[in-house]
């Protein structure tokens, strides 16, 4: 292995991958570090958006069939249950349908299409610090690793983003949109009733939602909201969860309920500096209304590959400010859009006899 790169990526998620599959494609010199070995456990309830699917196929041209045969996709469905508290709203349907991919499953595959590119992996080495002038990389191992270009997508807790200036990050306002979600599997052997649905449940938590969604062999019951708005929430939630469920204490002995990190609002408005760019959950790209993640970490990663592939060729000039402009114009007023009509949403929700979420399903 070499340690000069055009371009090294830390973190192999699905925007890490995406950037690597298509920079690679275009016969740009990529390394991809990421702290973890394939396939890796990622606590995600694993939904494709309508606009995730359409980003996909137009990156990587592949046919959702494809997916389905490998049992990334392992489950869809068209309808969803909507309820406020505990009193259920409305049924739905989506004429495009939901896709629920396994997370570990999927992750992987977007990485090994990288790597048929021609990108260089190194997995299970862990990034411990970084050079922004240098754009220098200092792994676990005593590596250092050099690149014309650094792209930080190494998730909620970035140490590409811990190194930016205060300008451009500041930890405090991080903090303050940052939320906090909690999972569980659960088995279908031990249910009572076969889950087909989506279900989502609003007014248990503030500033978020809970959700039960299917999968083949399980189902996934969650919750997330605002930590700052949330304090006590979450067990009364899950026993509420469980309750709906049917399930029993001796159902609950086995099952773990797992936490995770996640940006809800707090992205950045300047994730680039020098020469290097964070995407995806490090810039803080989820939809701040749905909690969506996946196709804004593809968006954002075909955003950057593009800027990096026309400066490499020096096909145009001044393209620090062509970057800006698309990310503002393609990125930045979309997540500011969507924040704003989250504070709205969330703000006048217990005055609301219903909830429209089949607009944001459908629409975003």
């Amino acid at each position: 292995m070499k340690f000069e790169y055009d371009v090294i990526i830390v973190g192999g998620g699905p925007s890490g991958s995406t950037t690597g599959y298509i920079l690679s494609k275009n016969s740009i010199d990529v390394l991809i570090i990421d702290k973890f070995k394939f396939p890796r456990e990622k606590l995600c309830g694993g939904l494709l958006s309508n606009k995730a699917v359409k980003i996909f196929q137009e990156i990587y041209n592949e046919d959702l069939k494809l997916l389905r045969e490998k049992n990334i996709i392992n489950f869809e469905t068209n309808k969803y249950k909507i309820y406020c508290g505990k009193k259920f709203t409305g049924e739905y349907f989506s004429r495009n349908g939901f896709n629920f991919v396994e997370r570990p499953a999927f992750d992987n595959y977007l990485l090994q299409k990288a790597k048929e590119e021609g990108a260089e992996i190194l997995e299970g080495e862990k990034v411990l610090s970084v050079d922004l002038w240098k754009n220098e990389v200092k792994t676990s191992s005593g590596k250092f690793f050099k690149g014309k270009y650094i792209i930080g997508t190494d998730g909620v807790n970035s140490i590409i983003r811990r190194n930016f200036p205060e300008k451009y990050y500041n930890p405090k306002k991080w903090k303050f949109n940052l939320a906090i979600g909690y999972e569980a599997f659960i088995d279908r052997e031990i249910l009572k009733s076969d889950i087909k649905d989506i279900i989502v449940f609003f007014k248990l938590i503030d500033y978020g939602y809970a959700w039960i969604f299917p999968n083949k062999e399980k189902i996934l019951a969650g919750a997330g909201g605002l930590i700052r708005k949330n304090k006590n929430n979450f067990p009364k939630c899950f026993d509420f969860l469980f309750e709906y469920l049917d399930l029993k204490k001796e159902d609950l002995k086995e099952l773990k309920i797992k936490k995770h990190l996640l940006p809800f609002g707090n992205f950045l408005s300047y994730p680039f500096f020098n020469n290097t760019f964070l995407i995806g959950d490090a810039a803080g790209f989820v939809n701040p209304l749905s909690g969506d993640g996946i196709y804004l970490a593809l968006k954002s990663a075909n955003i950057v590959a593009d800027f990096i592939i026309k400066n490499l060729k020096n096909e145009k000039k001044n393209l620090e400010n062509l970057y800006k402009k698309r990310f503002f114009k393609d990125l930045y007023f979309e997540l500011l859009y969507l924040k704003i009509i989250r504070n709205l949403f969330y703000s006048y929700i217990k005055y609301l006899p219903f909830i429209p979420f089949n607009f944001i399903l459908n629409k975003y």
